[in-house]
């Protein structure tokens, strides 16, 4: 659990959308999402701090970006309502031509503004679209 005064990205992680469990392949036909799993200490929690969740899910295969989420609140929100969270970000299917590339998502944490901007990142497994 995070101190009361930090905030912390603990997992990003896949699945099909309606799944509960992280996987390594999803098929091409299939919906899914990017899931960032987050908590944050008391105090910053019941201060209703800002936060913003930046995503980015890119292509190792062919070098390209396939998407970008951006995210913003404050904590005790709708989207933040307790001090641990698993939040999806849905993607559609990729299709046939995607088959066989290697995905990867980055995640960043922002909570606060300016110089005193508490910062975390984190990374997902490889996965593969089949």
């Amino acid at each position: 659990m995070a101190s009361p005064y930090s905030a912390e990205l603990l997992r990003l992680f896949v699945r099909e959308s309606g799944e509960k469990i992280a996987q390594d392949s999803i098929p091409a036909y299939a919906e899914f999402d990017v899931v960032i799993q987050a908590e944050v200490g008391t105090t910053i929690f019941n201060n209703g701090l800002m936060y913003k969740w930046l995503v980015v899910v890119r292509d190792l295969t062919d070098g390209t970006t396939i998407t970008t989420f951006n995210h913003r609140g404050s904590f005790g929100d709708m989207n933040w309502p307790v001090q641990d969270v698993e939040h999806p970000f849905h993607l559609n299917p990729q299709g046939v031509a995607k088959q066989d590339h290697v995905y990867q998502a980055i995640a960043v944490m922002v909570v606060g503004v300016g110089r005193e901007a508490d910062v975390d990142f984190q990374e997902s497994d490889l996965f593969i679209i089949t």
